[in-house]
């Protein structure tokens, strides 16, 4: 009989090993963290507002490791509102936004970063073409506007694909293109007309195409960035995830939150559960 050794079986396992240890994790952190002990005092417990996915399952998994902490992870529907409940104090950490979005949404409520989380990649993808050096000159390249524009310009510039100009050294508009050398054509997709593409299908995209999707989006279509993209967000971007507090937070547990994320049963579950599909950027 065929020994069952191949790299497609072995990374079955790997997903299939992850999502059982997540399900145990979350299991342990609702029956743990879900609310304060009587022998700890709220002013003990550490709130991180989360938007769930990869950020979350991760926090799930600190939690479980480190119980000293006494996380309790609350769940947001939208970054606005998680964003609302950081500023007015309802938490202590935000772990739903990028280190840009800090940087810029902001500066009406000063926030600092403490340490980034995951790079959740943007990627370029095609339904026909299967690699770079097949993308010819003058390839239609569907960028989404909005609040997507900056990433996939971003990454496009960090391919060499585009040339463009910026004061910051971060590039963030199409209007900043000032370099084209392959020619290509960019064509601006608003998020309406992304979110209809996603909806329809990979069947739905246009042939011979490039077509700029968020995590979310390429999810939706069955991609992975990692597998499938053609022209992927470095981990290192600084569109990366971070953990945030008010800049007036001097919080002592802070830097020990910090320490248990970077450990090395984050470093194995990011690995097993993701296969660089989420990357990490520390």
């Amino acid at each position: 009989m065929k020994l069952l050794s191949s790299a497609s079986v072995r990374r079955t396992g790997y997903v299939l090993f992850g999502a059982l240890l997540f399900l145990a994790l979350v299991s342990y952190v609702r029956s743990h963290t879900a609310s304060a002990t009587p022998s700890t005092s709220r002013a003990d417990v550490l709130r991180v507002a989360v938007l769930g996915g990869p950020e979350e399952e991760v926090l799930t998994l600190v939690a479980a490791q480190h119980p000293e902490l006494h996380l309790e992870l609350e769940r947001f529907s939208d970054a606005d509102a998680a964003r609302r409940a950081l500023d007015s104090g309802n938490v202590d950490v935000g772990s739903f936004e990028s280190a840009r979005d800090v940087e810029t949404i902001g500066k009406a409520a000063p926030r600092r970063v403490l340490h980034p989380t995951v790079t959740l990649p943007f990627a370029f993808y095609s339904r026909d073409l299967r690699s770079i050096d097949a993308i010819p000159h003058g390839t239609r390249v569907l960028v989404p506007t909005g609040a997507l524009e900056a990433r996939a310009v971003h990454v496009l510039t960090t391919a060499g694909a585009i040339g463009c100009s910026s004061t910051d050294g971060v590039c963030t508009k199409l209007a900043d293109v000032v370099t084209n050398p392959r020619e290509l054509q960019l064509v601006p997709l608003a998020p309406s007309e992304v979110a209809a593409l996603t909806e329809k299908g990979r069947d739905a995209l246009p042939s011979a195409a490039l077509v700029g999707l968020d995590f979310a989006g390429a999810k939706r279509l069955g991609w992975s960035p990692a597998r499938h993209g053609l022209l992927v967000e470095d981990a290192f971007t600084p569109f990366c995830q971070v953990l945030s507090v008010p800049s007036t937070s001097e919080r002592p547990d802070l830097d020990a939150l910090v320490s248990a994320y970077r450990s090395r049963e984050v470093k194995d579950f990011l690995l097993r559960r993701y296969e660089d599909a989420v990357r990490r950027p520390w």
